[in-house]
Protein backbone atom coordinates (compact mmCIF):
# COMPACT_ATOMS: atom_id res chain seq x y z
CA UNK A 1 0.00 0.00 0.00
CA UNK A 2 2.88 2.15 0.62
CA UNK A 3 4.70 1.63 -2.33
CA UNK A 4 1.49 2.22 -4.26
CA UNK A 5 1.10 5.97 -2.94
CA UNK A 6 4.85 6.25 -3.45
CA UNK A 7 4.44 5.40 -7.06
CA UNK A 8 1.11 7.58 -7.67
CA UNK A 9 3.12 11.00 -6.34
CA UNK A 10 4.02 13.50 -8.94
CA UNK A 11 6.88 14.58 -10.08
CA UNK A 12 8.10 17.96 -8.23
CA UNK A 13 7.49 20.85 -10.89
CA UNK A 14 9.93 22.95 -9.29
CA UNK A 15 12.20 20.13 -9.45
CA UNK A 16 11.97 19.90 -13.08
CA UNK A 17 12.17 23.56 -13.75
CA UNK A 18 15.25 24.15 -11.75
CA UNK A 19 17.23 21.51 -13.09
CA UNK A 20 16.03 23.07 -16.96
CA UNK A 21 16.94 26.41 -15.02
CA UNK A 22 20.70 24.66 -14.26
CA UNK A 23 21.48 23.03 -17.71
CA UNK A 24 20.37 26.95 -19.49
CA UNK A 25 22.98 28.20 -17.27
CA UNK A 26 25.24 25.75 -17.66
CA UNK A 27 25.14 26.51 -21.57
CA UNK A 28 25.12 30.44 -20.18
CA UNK A 29 28.15 30.12 -18.70
CA UNK A 30 30.02 27.93 -21.74
CA UNK A 31 29.06 30.76 -23.94
CA UNK A 32 30.04 33.60 -21.67
CA UNK A 33 33.87 31.41 -21.82
CA UNK A 34 33.62 31.32 -25.29
CA UNK A 35 32.75 35.10 -24.94
CA UNK A 36 36.10 35.79 -23.46
CA UNK A 37 38.18 33.86 -25.80
CA UNK A 38 36.28 35.85 -28.56
CA UNK A 39 37.01 39.12 -26.34
CA UNK A 40 41.08 39.01 -26.24
CA UNK A 41 41.22 38.23 -30.10
CA UNK A 42 39.29 41.16 -30.81
CA UNK A 43 42.13 44.14 -31.59
CA UNK A 44 41.84 46.90 -29.20
CA UNK A 45 41.31 49.47 -31.93
CA UNK A 46 38.15 48.07 -32.96
CA UNK A 47 36.22 49.65 -30.34
CA UNK A 48 32.23 49.19 -31.53
CA UNK A 49 33.64 45.10 -31.78
CA UNK A 50 34.99 45.41 -28.35
CA UNK A 51 32.07 47.37 -26.61
CA UNK A 52 29.46 45.07 -28.14
CA UNK A 53 31.64 41.85 -26.63
CA UNK A 54 31.79 43.28 -23.43
CA UNK A 55 27.95 43.89 -23.30
CA UNK A 56 27.10 40.48 -24.78
CA UNK A 57 29.31 38.69 -21.87
CA UNK A 58 27.99 40.62 -18.96
CA UNK A 59 24.05 40.05 -20.39
CA UNK A 60 25.32 36.01 -20.23
CA UNK A 61 26.32 36.41 -17.27
CA UNK A 62 23.82 38.25 -14.99
CA UNK A 63 21.15 35.84 -17.14
CA UNK A 64 23.00 32.47 -16.29
CA UNK A 65 23.70 34.13 -11.85
CA UNK A 66 19.83 34.76 -12.18
CA UNK A 67 19.18 31.23 -13.46
CA UNK A 68 21.64 29.47 -11.19
CA UNK A 69 20.02 31.40 -8.10
CA UNK A 70 16.46 30.73 -9.61
CA UNK A 71 17.23 26.82 -9.45
CA UNK A 72 18.63 26.93 -6.18
CA UNK A 73 15.93 28.44 -4.76
CA UNK A 74 13.52 26.44 -6.25
CA UNK A 75 15.53 23.01 -5.34
CA UNK A 76 15.31 23.94 -1.84
CA UNK A 77 10.86 24.82 -2.44
CA UNK A 78 11.24 21.51 -4.33
CA UNK A 79 12.25 19.93 -1.46
CA UNK A 80 10.32 20.88 1.26
CA UNK A 81 7.17 20.35 -0.99
CA UNK A 82 4.98 17.71 0.52
CA UNK A 83 3.38 15.40 -1.47
CA UNK A 84 5.84 15.06 -4.76
CA UNK A 85 8.73 12.37 -5.62
CA UNK A 86 12.49 14.26 -4.93
CA UNK A 87 13.91 12.84 -7.60
CA UNK A 88 14.21 16.12 -10.34
CA UNK A 89 14.55 18.42 -7.39
CA UNK A 90 17.78 16.38 -6.26
CA UNK A 91 19.17 16.62 -9.25
CA UNK A 92 18.11 20.38 -9.40
CA UNK A 93 20.37 20.27 -6.50
CA UNK A 94 23.26 18.62 -7.91
CA UNK A 95 23.43 20.76 -11.52
CA UNK A 96 22.77 23.82 -10.09
CA UNK A 97 25.73 23.08 -7.05
CA UNK A 98 27.68 21.76 -10.42
CA UNK A 99 27.49 24.66 -12.65
CA UNK A 100 28.49 26.99 -9.20
CA UNK A 101 31.15 25.74 -8.30
CA UNK A 102 32.38 25.53 -11.67
CA UNK A 103 31.73 29.70 -11.91
CA UNK A 104 33.55 29.95 -8.83
CA UNK A 105 36.39 27.96 -9.63
CA UNK A 106 36.52 29.39 -13.57
CA UNK A 107 36.61 32.79 -11.56
CA UNK A 108 39.13 32.01 -9.04
CA UNK A 109 41.50 30.54 -11.95
CA UNK A 110 40.81 33.52 -14.08
CA UNK A 111 41.81 35.90 -10.95
CA UNK A 112 44.85 33.93 -10.05
CA UNK A 113 46.43 33.77 -13.47
CA UNK A 114 45.67 37.57 -13.94
CA UNK A 115 47.77 38.20 -10.95
CA UNK A 116 50.64 35.98 -12.09
CA UNK A 117 50.92 37.52 -15.31
CA UNK A 118 49.85 41.10 -14.15
CA UNK A 119 53.78 42.29 -14.73
CA UNK A 120 53.00 46.58 -15.46
CA UNK A 121 54.32 48.16 -18.66
CA UNK A 122 57.11 49.77 -17.47
CA UNK A 123 59.88 52.25 -18.99
CA UNK A 124 62.95 50.35 -17.47
CA UNK A 125 65.28 51.25 -14.82
CA UNK A 126 69.08 51.81 -15.54
CA UNK A 127 71.39 50.92 -12.53
CA UNK A 128 75.23 51.00 -12.97
CA UNK A 129 75.82 49.91 -16.11
CA UNK A 130 72.71 47.94 -16.88
CA UNK A 131 69.41 49.05 -18.30
CA UNK A 132 66.52 46.44 -17.17
CA UNK A 133 63.03 46.56 -18.24
CA UNK A 134 60.87 43.78 -16.08
CA UNK A 135 58.10 44.01 -18.48
CA UNK A 136 60.05 42.80 -21.74
CA UNK A 137 62.49 40.73 -19.53
CA UNK A 138 65.08 42.80 -20.80
CA UNK A 139 68.56 43.90 -20.14
CA UNK A 140 71.17 45.84 -22.13
CA UNK A 141 74.75 46.91 -20.97
CA UNK A 142 75.66 50.83 -21.73
CA UNK A 143 79.18 50.55 -22.60
CA UNK A 144 81.68 53.01 -20.52
CA UNK A 145 81.88 56.45 -21.80
CA UNK A 146 78.41 56.36 -23.39
CA UNK A 147 75.96 59.06 -22.96
CA UNK A 148 72.67 58.19 -21.96
CA UNK A 149 69.90 60.33 -22.73
CA UNK A 150 66.88 61.66 -20.88
CA UNK A 151 63.80 60.18 -22.01
CA UNK A 152 62.17 63.70 -22.42
CA UNK A 153 65.65 64.58 -24.49
CA UNK A 154 64.71 61.84 -26.60
CA UNK A 155 61.44 62.55 -27.11
CA UNK A 156 62.45 65.80 -28.11
CA UNK A 157 64.48 64.22 -30.82
CA UNK A 158 61.73 61.89 -32.22
CA UNK A 159 59.35 65.32 -32.47
CA UNK A 160 61.58 66.78 -35.01
CA UNK A 161 62.50 63.54 -36.86
CA UNK A 162 58.56 63.29 -37.36
CA UNK A 163 58.70 66.95 -37.97
CA UNK A 164 61.33 66.80 -41.10
CA UNK A 165 59.38 63.34 -42.00
CA UNK A 166 56.07 64.71 -42.36
CA UNK A 167 56.59 68.35 -43.90
CA UNK A 168 53.51 70.30 -45.64
CA UNK A 169 51.66 66.48 -45.47
CA UNK A 170 48.85 67.17 -43.22
CA UNK A 171 47.56 63.26 -43.29
CA UNK A 172 50.67 62.01 -42.92
CA UNK A 173 51.89 64.33 -39.43
CA UNK A 174 48.75 62.91 -37.95
CA UNK A 175 49.54 59.83 -38.05
CA UNK A 176 52.99 60.80 -36.83
CA UNK A 177 51.35 62.33 -34.06
CA UNK A 178 48.98 58.92 -32.86
CA UNK A 179 52.33 57.49 -32.99
CA UNK A 180 53.83 59.37 -29.86
CA UNK A 181 51.44 57.87 -27.60
CA UNK A 182 51.80 54.45 -28.69
CA UNK A 183 55.48 54.50 -29.39
CA UNK A 184 57.11 54.86 -26.09
CA UNK A 185 61.36 55.58 -25.62
CA UNK A 186 62.83 53.05 -23.06
CA UNK A 187 66.55 53.72 -24.01
CA UNK A 188 68.57 56.39 -25.43
CA UNK A 189 72.34 55.47 -25.94
CA UNK A 190 74.76 58.17 -27.82
CA UNK A 191 78.58 57.89 -27.98
CA UNK A 192 79.17 61.47 -27.52
CA UNK A 193 77.56 64.15 -25.24
CA UNK A 194 74.55 66.02 -27.00
CA UNK A 195 76.17 68.91 -29.40
CA UNK A 196 79.78 67.75 -28.84
CA UNK A 197 81.65 68.68 -32.15
CA UNK A 198 82.37 65.49 -33.88
CA UNK A 199 81.75 64.65 -37.75
CA UNK A 200 78.76 62.01 -36.59
CA UNK A 201 78.06 60.68 -33.35
CA UNK A 202 76.49 57.20 -33.53
CA UNK A 203 73.86 55.78 -31.49
CA UNK A 204 71.56 53.00 -29.97
CA UNK A 205 68.07 53.40 -29.68
CA UNK A 206 65.39 51.22 -28.15
CA UNK A 207 61.81 51.73 -27.97
CA UNK A 208 58.42 49.84 -28.09
CA UNK A 209 55.45 50.25 -29.69
CA UNK A 210 51.98 48.97 -28.91
CA UNK A 211 50.27 47.96 -31.55
CA UNK A 212 46.92 49.38 -30.79
CA UNK A 213 46.10 50.96 -33.94
CA UNK A 214 48.69 48.00 -36.29
CA UNK A 215 46.38 45.32 -35.77
CA UNK A 216 47.88 43.69 -38.95
CA UNK A 217 51.20 43.13 -37.92
CA UNK A 218 52.10 40.37 -36.16
CA UNK A 219 55.96 40.02 -37.49
CA UNK A 220 58.45 42.76 -37.17
CA UNK A 221 58.68 41.79 -41.48
CA UNK A 222 54.95 43.36 -41.22
CA UNK A 223 56.72 46.06 -39.50
CA UNK A 224 58.96 46.89 -41.87
CA UNK A 225 57.07 47.07 -44.38
CA UNK A 226 54.54 48.94 -42.67
CA UNK A 227 57.43 51.35 -42.30
CA UNK A 228 58.43 51.24 -45.84
CA UNK A 229 54.84 52.41 -47.10
CA UNK A 230 55.10 55.18 -44.23
CA UNK A 231 58.56 56.61 -45.53
CA UNK A 232 57.26 56.54 -49.26
CA UNK A 233 54.78 59.35 -48.17
CA UNK A 234 57.41 61.32 -46.41
CA UNK A 235 59.08 64.82 -48.24
CA UNK A 236 62.51 62.85 -47.34
CA UNK A 237 61.64 59.84 -49.20
CA UNK A 238 63.94 60.22 -51.50
CA UNK A 239 66.77 60.23 -48.96
CA UNK A 240 66.28 56.65 -48.06
CA UNK A 241 68.02 53.58 -49.06
CA UNK A 242 66.70 50.07 -48.10
CA UNK A 243 70.16 48.10 -48.83
CA UNK A 244 68.63 44.78 -48.59
CA UNK A 245 65.76 42.13 -48.06
CA UNK A 246 64.57 42.22 -44.72
CA UNK A 247 66.42 38.93 -42.62
CA UNK A 248 66.26 37.75 -39.20
CA UNK A 249 69.17 37.08 -36.42
CA UNK A 250 68.48 35.60 -32.75
CA UNK A 251 69.23 37.78 -29.86
CA UNK A 252 69.55 35.91 -27.02
CA UNK A 253 67.23 33.59 -28.54
CA UNK A 254 64.24 35.74 -29.75
CA UNK A 255 64.14 36.15 -33.47
CA UNK A 256 64.55 39.50 -34.43
CA UNK A 257 63.28 40.51 -37.92
CA UNK A 258 66.18 43.26 -39.21
CA UNK A 259 66.27 45.47 -41.92
CA UNK A 260 69.19 47.82 -42.83
CA UNK A 261 69.09 51.53 -44.03
CA UNK A 262 71.22 53.95 -45.61
CA UNK A 263 69.67 57.96 -45.30
CA UNK A 264 71.84 60.89 -46.33
CA UNK A 265 72.50 63.76 -44.07
CA UNK A 266 74.36 66.69 -45.09
CA UNK A 267 77.90 65.33 -45.92
CA UNK A 268 77.43 61.65 -44.03
CA UNK A 269 76.06 59.16 -45.07
CA UNK A 270 74.11 57.79 -42.10
CA UNK A 271 73.92 53.80 -42.01
CA UNK A 272 70.69 52.40 -39.58
CA UNK A 273 70.17 48.86 -38.41
CA UNK A 274 66.86 48.24 -37.35
CA UNK A 275 65.61 44.96 -35.50
CA UNK A 276 62.25 44.43 -34.31
CA UNK A 277 60.48 41.39 -32.56
CA UNK A 278 56.63 41.69 -31.41
CA UNK A 279 56.35 40.64 -27.84
CA UNK A 280 53.28 40.66 -25.66
CA UNK A 281 51.82 42.92 -28.44
CA UNK A 282 54.40 45.58 -28.55
CA UNK A 283 57.06 45.92 -31.27
CA UNK A 284 60.22 45.92 -29.38
CA UNK A 285 62.44 47.96 -31.78
CA UNK A 286 66.46 48.40 -31.77
CA UNK A 287 68.04 51.05 -33.92
CA UNK A 288 71.70 51.14 -34.59
CA UNK A 289 72.60 54.41 -35.95
CA UNK A 290 76.81 54.80 -37.54
CA UNK A 291 78.33 55.97 -40.00
CA UNK A 292 81.50 53.52 -40.44
CA UNK A 293 82.46 49.96 -39.70
CA UNK A 294 83.89 51.25 -36.26
CA UNK A 295 80.91 52.78 -35.11
CA UNK A 296 78.77 49.64 -36.16
CA UNK A 297 81.29 47.43 -34.38
CA UNK A 298 81.13 49.40 -30.95
CA UNK A 299 76.99 49.32 -31.03
CA UNK A 300 77.04 45.60 -32.26
CA UNK A 301 78.98 45.18 -28.89
CA UNK A 302 75.66 46.94 -27.30
CA UNK A 303 73.12 44.26 -29.18
CA UNK A 304 75.54 41.36 -27.80
CA UNK A 305 75.09 41.87 -24.30
CA UNK A 306 71.20 41.66 -24.74
CA UNK A 307 69.84 39.20 -22.42
CA UNK A 308 66.14 37.79 -21.66
CA UNK A 309 64.87 36.19 -18.80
Amino acid sequence: MLHQNHTQLKHSTLGVISSILAIAAGFAYVLMILGVGVLLEINQDELNKKTLAVIVIGLFFIGSILMNLSGIGLVIAGLIQKKRRKLFAIIGLVLNAIVLVSLVLFLCVILVCGKQNAVEFDLGTISGSTYENKYFGLTITIPSGWEVQKRETAKMLRRKGRKVLAGDNKKLKATLKNGESTCLNLLTILRYPLGSSVKFNPGFYCTAEKMTFLSGIKTGEDFFLYSKKLIQQTQVRDKYKFKKDIYSELIDGKRFDIMEVERTGGSVLIQQKWYVCIIKKHALFFMLVYSSDEELLALKEIVDSIKFK
